[in-house]
């Protein structure tokens, strides 16, 4: 009788055990890093700063982090073991890029099932070809319509506040962009469009009848800071965006480039003649020294 409450006692402990053990929850210990691999057009421009979010399978948010250098991003804890994600990127507020179903470019992935154990990914470098970054954070352009319109180049003077963009499409096709600047940059001044001064072609809302208007022209949404361009094209147009009024481009100092140090501009050739004034001065307190030796 003994032995058989024994065994029943026994067999019920290790049949807990394994109910237990198939309904255990997952153990959020575990860490995950990943390589920054979001870049504009060019793919040599990464969107530094952006909102990336870690996503369940069943689309809701378990934890957000922002990129802040090509080196990716990591939470060192809080990643749940033998759990499915996904990895969603945001540039300013506005969703870029979706890695939903993009298991074989990494972003979309299972975890290793061991609690605490790391996670790294090597996520596939996407460029985003409606997207152009410039050296100002927050100065960036988009392709309203992407069919038969690329970027080809875009840059912006930090001395001259002008924004330069070349889209490419063929002859015929339209290209519409988007340009948004931040609150470091004032309303447009003058907008060209190949050499063509359109600053006097501006409409009145960004629609097809406005647009439909001129064969070059722009609007400019104050409240959001977003500058519309539409150019109709023959060849690649260059949009040109001067942010500063034409002639006020502060005059280059006397002394050459300059360096901050200390919020103070210093000229880079005062900063070498010093270096070389101190070098001497240390040679010859050397060779004073030797000679007395």
């Amino acid at each position: 009788m003994k032995k058989k409450l024994l065994t029943s006692i026994l067999f019920l402990a290790i049949s807990m055990i394994l109910v237990s053990s198939a309904f255990a929850g997952t153990v959020y210990t575990s860490s995950l890093e990943f390589n920054h691999a979001i870049a504009d057009f060019s793919g040599s421009r990464y969107f530094n700063g952006a909102t990336v979010k870690l996503i369940f399978s069943n689309n809701t948010v378990a934890l957000t982090g922002t990129l802040n250098s090509t080196g990716g991003y990591k939470w060192n804890t809080g990643i749940g073991n033998g759990t499915r994600y996904y990895l969603v990127f945001y540039w300013q507020g506005e969703l870029i890029y979706n890695g939903s179903q993009q298991t074989t470019k990494g972003f979309d992935f299972t975890t290793n099932s061991t609690a605490g154990a790391s996670n790294k990914l090597t996520l596939q470098q996407q460029n985003l070809t409606r997207y152009a970054l410039t050296s100002n954070i927050n100065l960036w352009a988009y392709l309203q319509n992407n069919t038969g319109v690329s970027f080809k180049s875009a840059s912006y003077g930090e001395l001259t506040k002008e924004l330069v963009i070349t889209v490419t499409a063929p002859s015929g096709n339209v290209s519409i962009i988007k340009v948004y600047h931040g609150t470091d940059l004032q309303s447009p001044q003058k907008v060209f469009a190949n050499g063509q001064d359109i600053t006097a072609y501006r409409v009145s809302d960004a629609t097809d009848d406005e647009f439909g208007r001129y064969t070059n022209c722009w609007y400019y949404d104050a409240g959001n800071r977003v500058i519309w361009l539409k150019g109709t094209h023959s060849s690649d147009i260059e949009y040109k965006i001067e942010f500063a009024p034409s002639g006020n481009i502060p005059p280059q100092q006397p002394w050459g480039w300059t360096i901050t140090i200390f919020d103070q501009r210093i000229p880079v050739l005062l900063l070498a003649c010093v270096a070389i004034l101190l070098i001497a001065l240390i040679g010859g307190a050397y060779l004073i020294i030797a000679g007395r030796s």
